[in-house]
């Protein structure tokens, strides 16, 4: 077989004509296949989000009130100036952030991927 004739081959393997059922049910896969992908990131913003709620308060001098928030680990700081009112210093940890943004990731595609699964 010469290059042109297994062009020609592969020419008319990708010229099928799938019958309307066929390409319907093609077209369901591929966009639970996007929705699936696009539900990934929002639910680890949603984790992410939800993660702020827990806050640790760390004790410190009288006149500071410093906050950590985020679980597992914490990522963001909050330090508010008691007396003298001051203004509110907001630090994000990055060591924390990243890890708790990758393990929500990973959360977030078990999830999904079990849903998937069970939907089947």
């Amino acid at each position: 077989m010469s290059k042109t004739d297994i062009h020609l081959e592969y020419q008319a393997r990708n010229n099928i004509k799938y019958s309307p059922r066929n390409q319907w049910t093609m077209d369901v896969l591929s966009m639970k296949i996007k929705r699936n992908f696009l539900l990934i990131p929002i639910l680890t913003a949603l984790l992410m989000a939800l993660s702020l709620v827990y806050s640790k308060s760390v004790p410190s001098i009288p006149e500071i009130h410093v906050a950590y928030h985020g679980f597992p680990l914490e990522w963001l700081k909050i330090t508010t100036h008691i007396f003298p009112e001051g203004p509110v210093n907001i630090e994000i940890i990055l060591l924390g952030f990243v890890v708790d943004l990758v393990s929500y990731f990973l959360i977030s595609c078990i999830i999904v991927y079990v849903v998937a699964r069970t939907k089947h």
